[in-house]
This record gives C-alpha cells, structure tokens and sequence, in this order.
C-alpha cells in the first residue's frame, strides 16, 4: 500500500523516515533541528556572555581555583593575596625542615639557610594565570581550576653559600671518604692486606634542588640527603705483588747510635714509620722519622755551660766547670735513618755537632782566686767612741760578678754601693743620734725655751763606702776609721728671739657658761694644756701631744662626756668620765685652725650634733672636733703649719667663753666658707630616756642629753694666696645621729665621785 505524499515533498524532496513504530517526514526532522540549533546558538550566546561576565569579575582577583604552594587565592585580588602568601610563608619559615639519611634525621633552620620569598614575582607569575593565549584556552585553563584546582609554584630566594655551609656541617655525618686497600705494617703476624671500603659522599647541588623545591612548596615533606656511593682507587688485588716486600722491610730492628750511645727502634716501631708504595718501592715515613730524631734530640742535647762562680753556704768562693753544647743536627740525620731503612740496613747514625763554652774552667778558676782575696775576712771599723766588723758575709752580700763571655777576661769583680750601705745600716743605727730643735712655748706673750735644742750626730755612710771599696779593690790595710759628722738642729735655742706671732691669722670660740664645776674645770685645765705652743712652718700640731694623757693625775676631774653606752651594743650616750669638756677645747682649737685656712690632717666628728659648738660667727654645724686619748689608742685632732712663718696656738679660757687664736704673721690669705649644706635629715626622738649612773647620788637624776635631729653637713672652704689663686679647697662632710632626751638616776652614795 502506499502513502500520499507530504504536502511539502515537492518543495523540499521530503523523504520519510521511520522513527521506533512511527513514521516521521524530514521536513520534521529537519524543523526539529533548526529548534534545536537555535537553542544552542541561545545557549552559546548565553555561555560567551556568561563567560565574558566571570572574566570581568575577575580582571583584578585570582580565577577560581588557583593555589600558589597549597594557598588558595582564588577571588582575592593582588593586595589580598600578599597578605595571605606573605603570612603563609612567614608561618612556614617558622617550622624548620627535616632532613634524613638513613635512620639520621636533621633540623634545618630556613631563616638561618637564608630562605625569602620574591613576592612580587610570584604575584606577576600567578596572576598571569588564565590571562594569556585565546578565549578557547583561557576558557579552558578556568575550567580546569575551577572543577580540578591550579596549583602554582612560590618563586624564592635562597642564600646558596648559607645553604651550602648548613649542608657542610652535616656532611661529616653522613659521609665517609672511600678506603683504599693499604698494607697494615703493624699486624701482629707481620705486614697484612687491609682491604678497600667504599665511601659515601654528598651530592650538594641535588640535596639543594630538593630542598628548594620543597620551600617552592612550602611542604613539610622531608628531604632526603642525596649520598651517592664513591669508589675506592685501590684494591686489595692491586697490593698483593707488594706484601713480600713489605715484610721485608721490618724483618729486624733499626740500631740509631751518637755519642757512644745506641737507641734502637724496635721492629714494631719500624711497622709504623715504613710503608711500601705501588710498585714494591720503601717509603719511609719522614714525619715520623723527624719525632724519632727530635725525641732524641731532646734526650741527648745541651746548650753549651760557661765555666762560672759560685758562693757556698761556708762563704767559700768556687770555681764551677762548664760544659760543651751538644745538638742534634735534624735533617741529616733524618737523611741517615731513611737512607738505611731504604737501603736494607739496620744501623744509623745521628749527624751531632759540639761546641765549646765561651767562658773556660780557668778562667773561672782564675776569678773565683781574686774574689776570694777580694772579701777576705772583712774589715775592722772604728769610729770617735766606738768599733765594729764588717765581716767577709757583709762584703760577700754587696759583691758584684759581671760576667762578659767571649772577653779575654770574662769576669768583672767589684761590689754595689747600696748593699754596702745596707750592711751599714746597723752601725749607722747606733752611731746615728738625730739633732733636737729646740721647743717653744708663748709665756705671758713671751717666746720662751720650753726644751732646749740638741746636736746630733751621722755616720757619713756614703764616705763609709767608698773608703771600704778603695780599700778593697786596691788590697789596702783591712782597718779604716769612719767618718762621722755632726748634725746642727734646725731651731736652736737663740732662734726664740726670730719667732714673730704678731698677727691673728684664725680665731674662735665657744662657750660653757652652762657647763658643771667639773667640766668647766676640765675646759680650764686642757686649755692650760693646749695654749702657748709654737709650730714652724711646715710642723703639725697635735692636741693628744700638749694635752697629755687624761687622768685624775694629769689634774683633770669627773665630768660629763660622750661614752659608749652600758648596753655594749655600740651606741654612745653622754655619761660621767674623767675629763668629761675636753672636746670643747679641741673643737675651738679646730675651728680657729679651719678658719686660718691651714691644712687639716686629723679630725673626727662627735657621734651626735651639739649644739654649743655651732655659734656664729665661726661655730657652724658640721665643724667640730671629738678626741679621745688612751694608753693604747688615740683619736686626735692635727693640723699643719702651711703658712712660711712659725705660728702659735693660744687658747683661753675665762670662766664663760674658750676663746683659740692661731697667731704668725698674716699671709696675705682670703678663707671662704659656704653656709653648711644639710641633708639626710633623721628626725629627733622626743620621748625620755633614763640611764642609771652610780656617779650620781641616789635619788638624784639630771638631764644629760637633749632631743635633736641628726642629719649630714658639708662645709666647703676655698683658700686663696694674695693674687687671688686657690691654694687649697676642702669640703669636710660630717655625719651625726639623732640625740634623744636622756636623764641620769643617780645610784650613788652621797659622797661619790
């Protein structure tokens, strides 16, 4: 049966086609197609816009998908991907990387290796993923990040020469050179083979690529040192035609002789210095020789001895032969020892050279005669009123042996002139009294003779000397008058008529109007003591020399001065004691010294402030003066004359003021004193103290000490000459404790103290 044919056969040629159990024309077909096709160009269209769109949302961020070392920076722009990879790779640089070989594992610092990341190349390099080429391969490379991810690699900066050095410290580890076969000589049956052994070495250029790479990465994978294995040069085959000869060469012992002496190198030593080359030839080992001949040398060799002199313990003066040098002349003689154990021979020997001594044993012999002579049995001296030896001891003590070797007459005989004087010294000591000036004293504003002066006299030691080496070295008489000399004072007693003390040049006082009967009469008595002395220029004065010891006998009393306190815990407390107010005395002493501009060599503060002492115009705080005189101890209070002209020290005592005067004749002097500066303030204590006193009556109490602060005073003072130049400038820096109100209770009986 047949079909009519379709509208549109004649138009298109439309043919039928069978579909499954149904027929279908190709006009159909073909309008299905043309659907179909528009669709796609649709759906192409709608691609390319779609993909247009994704290159224009990312034309300043990273494609999707893209790593760079396992850091994903897709969408993020340039900036954000500096940050991240800057972070990243600062935090990997924080974990070292492991090396290995074998079952070793190492530790390798990256920031110590030089390790840094070129950030702007890496960005340039990865960035520039999926921007180059056609749209069909751009298009592709997106796609590809996007469904299976672009990893790119960091570009990097490595220090090699930092790099290479880490891998070097490693290297003794794991490496080891190969290990040619050699002959053992020391092998306890003789010469034997020790067979070859492979080494390993260090391949520095690929351990370095991997170790790169895995900081390209940033992997913590670690890195395999590459150890390729280094063949050995010789094998055991290569030495057998070698190893008769060898046990040969040892077959006996090496006799070495020089000066009528044998050392000999046994067969085991031998083992060790020879050894047999490729080829069957000896080699010695020279080094080793070398020690042998050195070690021998040091043995055997002498520096030549002159012939010298010697003094024994009796004081005998010997001759002491000398000796002929002796050296070991080291090159040929280690050509001896190579040459016989080369040439098959057993005996060597050792090149020496001698030499005899600058100095011979009669020359010696000839000086040690002469200086025999020389000391003899020493020498008889005499003086005005006197004798004494200088024995052969002394004048062997002071002799001299110059020694010139290589001179027709090497010894030199004389004696040292300070060494004679030393052996002097004794009798200058007894010989010796010193002149004593004359002492002086204002009486009544009269200079007066207090201790007439006195000559002494000197032993005239260096015209002593001389004579004895005259003597000696000419071989003169051994007796010989000394020459002593009179020595004149400085100040005799007709000086007192040349001593002017017209001028006041320092003056002070201080008062003890308040004071007790006893301490006023104590004030008194050292003022006595202590006025009228004279000092020249140049002398010091000393307040423990005039006033003595202080006792009931020197005519002092009871009163009340600074002790240490009963409780013996090193604190001070004002308390009854013979001579109690003599401070008052050596404080206005000082003060008038100070004032006058003189040097101070001796002064010591009281342990707290008191107040009397501080009046103006020349009582201050800080400037005051304790003293304390005992048998065995002394704190005293000095000063010296730096003035030209003698000076006085007078002190008055009227009842109500002690008044010191330090009277010469004015230098010309400007003294300058600044106010005190007062620091380290301690505040006072007003509580009441009480302290028992068996000196008081029973019953009796009386405050002794008042409450004030203590604290630290500096006084500076500048002394100038008449042109106005400083010739002196002090500051005396005195500290003191707080005082506290103490009261005495009496203890006592009525008739005490």
């Amino acid at each position: 049966m047949s079909s009519a044919p379709h509208p549109l056969s004649g138009a298109f040629g439309a043919r039928q086609v069978r579909a499954g159990q149904r027929w279908i024309s190709a006009g159909l077909v073909a309008r299905v197609a043309s659907r179909a096709l528009m669709i796609s160009l649709l759906f192409l269209v709608a691609g390319t816009a779609g993909l247009g769109l994704y290159a224009s949302a990312h034309a300043d961020r990273y494609y999707e998908g893209v790593t760079v070392a396992g850091v994903p920076l897709g969408g993020l722009t340039r900036t954000e991907a500096r940050a991240r990879l800057q972070n990243e790779f600062a935090a990997y640089l924080d974990s070292p990387m492991t090396l290995v070989a074998g079952d070793q594992r190492f530790t390798l610092d990256w920031r110590v290796s030089g390790a840094s990341l070129n950030l702007d190349e890496t960005l340039r390099s990865s960035f520039a993923f999926g921007r180059d080429g056609s749209l069909w391969s751009r298009t592709r490379a997106w796609a590809r990040a996007v469904v299976h991810g672009r990893n790119l690699l960091l570009t990097v900066n490595l220090d090699q020469a930092r790099l290479d050095a880490l891998l070097a410290e490693i290297a003794p580890v794991v490496t080891r050179p190969a290990s040619n076969a050699s002959i053992d000589m020391a092998g306890a049956s003789g010469p034997t083979i020790v067979t070859e052994s492979p080494g390993v070495a260090l391949d520095l250029t690929t351990t370095r690529g991997l170790i790169v790479d895995r900081l390209r990465r940033l992997s913590h994978e670690p890195v395999a040192l590459v150890t390729p294995e280094v063949a050995p040069t010789v094998t055991a085959a290569d030495l057998q035609s070698e190893l008769g000869q060898a046990q040969t060469a040892v077959a006996s012992s090496l006799l070495v002789t020089g000066l009528g002496t044998s050392w000999d190198i046994s067969q085991e030593d031998l083992k060790r210095i020879v050894s047999i080359r490729s080829g069957g030839a000896i080699d010695v080992d020279r080094p080793a020789v070398k020690t042998l001949v050195k070690n021998i040398a040091e043995e055997i060799e002498r520096p030549s001895i002159d012939a010298s002199l010697d003094v024994s313990s009796d004081g005998t003066i010997t001759a002491v032969p000398g000796g002929a040098s002796v050296e070991v002349e080291t090159k040929p003689s280690i050509e001896a020892i190579v040459s016989a154990l080369q040439g098959g021979q057993h005996l060597a020997e050792l090149a020496i050279d001698q030499r005899a001594p600058a100095i011979s044993d009669e020359q010696s012999a000839t000086a040690a005669e002469r200086a025999n002579a020389l000391v003899g049995s020493g020498f008889h001296l005499t003086w005005n009123g006197g004798s004494a030896e200088l024995g052969r001891a002394d004048l062997l003590s002071a002799l001299t042996i110059d020694v010139d070797p290589g001179s027709p007459s090497p010894f030199t005989l004389g004696f040292d002139r300070d060494a004679l004087a030393l052996a002097l010294a004794p009798l200058a000591d007894q010989i010796d009294q010193p002149a004593k000036d004359a002492t002086f004293r204002l009486v009544r504003s009269r200079v007066t003779v207090v201790e007439k002066a006195a000559t002494g006299r000197e032993l005239d030691v260096e015209a002593a000397v001389e004579a004895i080496v005259k003597a000696v070295m000419s071989g003169g008489p051994r007796e010989l008058p000394l020459v002593v000399r009179a020595v004149k004072p400085t100040y005799a007693d007709a000086y007192a008529t040349k001593i002017k003390v017209a001028d006041v040049i320092g003056a002070s006082s201080t008062s003890y109007a308040e004071s007790s009967d006893a301490r006023r009469h104590n004030v008194e008595q050292a003022a006595k003591l202590e006025t009228g002395w004279l000092v020249p220029p140049g002398g010091q004065f000393s307040y423990a020399q005039h006033v003595g010891m202080v006792t009931k006998k020197e005519g002092f009393v009871t009163g009340f001065g600074i002790v240490a306190s009963a409780e013996n815990d090193g604190s001070v407390t004002t308390a009854p004691v013979v001579g109690g107010g003599i401070c008052q005395v050596s404080t206005t002493i000082f003060q008038a010294a100070f004032w006058a501009g003189l040097q101070i060599d001796e002064r010591h503060t009281h342990p707290y402030w008191l107040q009397a002492y501080g009046e103006p115009p020349h009582g201050m705080k800080g400037l005051d003066a304790m003293v304390n005189i005992e048998e065995d101890w002394t704190i005293d209070m000095r000063f010296t004359n730096t003035t030209a002209n003698w000076i006085a020290v007078v002190v008055v005592a009227d009842g109500q003021t002690v008044r010191a005067e330090i009277r010469g004749i004015d230098p010309g002097w400007t003294v300058d004193v600044d106010q005190p500066v007062i620091e380290d303030v301690v505040p006072a204590d007003d509580e009441i103290y009480y302290t028992e006193s068996s000196e008081l009556p029973s019953g009796e109490e009386m405050q002794v000490e008042h409450a004030q602060e203590g604290f630290t005073a500096s006084v500076h003072r500048v002394v100038r000459d008449r042109d106005g130049s400083v010739i002196d400038e002090t500051t005396l820096t005195s500290s003191y404790a707080a005082s506290r109100n103490t009261i005495l209770r009496g203890t006592g009986t009525a008739d005490e103290g």
